[in-house]
């Protein structure tokens, strides 16, 4: 059963949506991976708006896996890919930027600073104390936290509360980083520092945590994610999966790969492309919600990915490019390098092996 809280007005704020500070807590989405387990590298995305800090390669893999609880149907899975000893200056685990429009309410900084909740659901074939931080965009002040998992490879539902830090430099309200949230697999001990206080250094751990990536083949899944204003975890807000898409499309878009039409074949761009001469082809392209800043194009780099049909013939070529005139609602695509055609023509483009991919990131 859900706690209620009241507001100042009497108002039972249980009752209305985007409590959750977090985006894609119940792990539905991963543009990216479409679920295949990835080995990332430090500063990659795994599933939408989790990325991964790593001062070691390849000493875990990610996963969006059906594993999960009650009421969930995805969780994030780490898996140890070695018995990794971590050093001293040691990091590795998942964490959630936010951005400062969404942070900018807890008023982090200020002697207004708000009691804030983290509640999530967490499974391992671990036991023990295990950690993780909040932290701010420059990682000089920090707020490690611990929680027990009591039995292997069982759901548990985990809560923190603390007061937003009243002191140091925050990102308000702003398309920077407002805000880290943390949760370590992974940290040498000049990583990691007391649970349950604000301190003004780095902190991506906590003091007694267990270290997922020192067994090999451990496991540690994590979803209902959620954080929220107050001192109460409420019951976590299962949004539907278009308002988590378009949430998260302001920091990935996915515009183009093989495979995703109907027929499982060649996918069609939503929008058109001209020849703008005979080696120029430019499709302008607007984006399906305003992205966090103007985004970099991420383009399959293969032979022979994308065709261009028009006038009942095809240029195949391989990648696109685009230029500086790119905006937070819109990009042109270009391809000069390997397409030839008629100038004025114009047609549809299309993904026609495996290998085409065509999105645009703006992440924080």
């Amino acid at each position: 059963m859900a706690v209620s809280r009241i507001n100042e007005a009497g108002l039972n704020v249980n009752q209305y949506g985007n409590r959750n500070i977090l985006m894609n807590g119940a792990m539905v989405l991963d543009q990216r991976n479409s679920a295949s387990a990835v080995t990332p590298s430090d500063g990659n995305y795994t599933l939408d708006r989790f990325h991964v800090d790593a001062s070691a390669a390849s000493k875990f893999s990610v996963q969006q896996v059906t594993d999960a609880p009650t009421d969930f149907s995805n969780s994030l899975k780490v898996t140890s890919l070695s018995a990794y000893s971590v050093s001293s200056s040691d990091f590795l685990d998942i964490q959630q930027p936010i951005e400062g429009f969404n942070s900018a309410q807890l008023n982090l900084g200020t002697a207004n600073a708000k009691v804030m909740t983290l509640s999530f659901y967490v499974k391992s074939s671990l036991t023990g104390t295990f950690g993780g931080a909040f932290s701010n965009s420059a990682y000089n002040r920090s707020y490690p936290f611990s929680y027990t998992i009591s039995a292997a490879d069982t759901w548990e539902r985990k809560t923190v509360t603390l007061t937003g830090d009243t002191s140091g430099t925050w990102i308000g309200s702003t398309n920077g980083i407002g805000l880290r949230v943390v949760w370590s697999v992974g940290a040498g001990s000049g990583r990691i520092n007391t649970a349950g206080a604000w301190v003004g250094s780095l902190a991506l751990g906590a003091t007694g945590q267990t270290n997922v990536v020192a067994t090999n083949a451990a496991t540690w899944q994590l979803t209902g994610v959620q954080l929220e204003v107050g001192d109460t975890a409420t019951d976590f807000e299962h949004r539907t999966f278009g308002d988590q898409l378009q949430a998260c499309e302001r920091y990935y878009q996915k515009l183009l790969k093989h495979g995703d039409a109907s027929d499982g074949g060649n996918t069609c761009l939503g929008a058109a492309g001209v020849m703008y001469s005979s080696s120029y082809l430019a499709v302008p392209f607007g984006f399906k919600t305003t992205m966090r800043a103007a985004p970099t194009l991420i383009s399959a780099n293969s032979t022979g990915c994308f065709k261009f049909y028009r006038d009942n013939s095809n240029d195949v070529f391989d990648d696109f490019a685009t230029g500086t005139a790119r905006s937070p609602y819109s990009l042109e695509l270009y391809n000069n390098s390997d397409i030839s055609g008629t100038a004025g023509q114009a047609g549809f483009i299309y993904a026609i092996n495996s290998n085409a991919t065509l999105a645009v990131n703006a992440e924080l």
